[in-house]
């Protein structure tokens, strides 16, 4: 499996985007996707991770690829799990540890997608289907990608 290069979003460990860091504009970024925590021995939607931004786009919303994580609760990693994971015997062992990649896809219980907020302060629900050209660009701050009425 090759690794998904990471996206700068607007916040991460130990940082938080100052307003005139966001040049794609606050209407056209997000700064947080919902996400679902999974069981309860999951470390899923916490705040950030190292090696990414809250909000990770590598996958549109609800796609059923696995989420890389280091910790997640064993009934999350079972065959059509609501909240798919991939965690083989520890850090080292799984896909997480192997690319030092951590990856949460925006997961709801909404039918059809997930809401999120913008740095505007406005909020959208956003659809499943959204080309993951446009996700992805509502996940960046100034990589010069618009986004209007998605």
């Amino acid at each position: 499996m090759e690794a998904v290069p990471r996206v700068h979003g607007i916040f991460k460990v130990n940082y938080g985007a100052k307003i005139g860091h966001i040049v794609d504009g606050t209407s056209n970024t997000m700064a947080i996707a919902e996400m679902v925590a999974g069981g309860e021995c999951s470390i899923r939607a916490t705040h950030s991770y190292d090696e990414g931004p809250v909000v990770m786009t590598d996958f549109t919303p609800n796609d059923p690829t696995p989420d890389m994580v280091r910790w997640c609760d064993p009934a999350d990693g079972q065959p059509n799990s609501r909240y798919p994971c991939d965690w083989t015997s520890g850090t080292q062992g799984s896909l997480a540890g192997q690319f030092n990649m951590i990856r949460h896809t925006a997961r709801s219980t909404h039918a059809g997608g997930v809401m999120v907020g913008m740095c505007d302060g406005s909020s959208h629900f956003v659809s499943d289907s959204i080309a993951l050209e446009i996700w992805r660009a509502l996940g960046t701050p100034d990589a010069g990608d618009l986004v209007e009425g998605f």
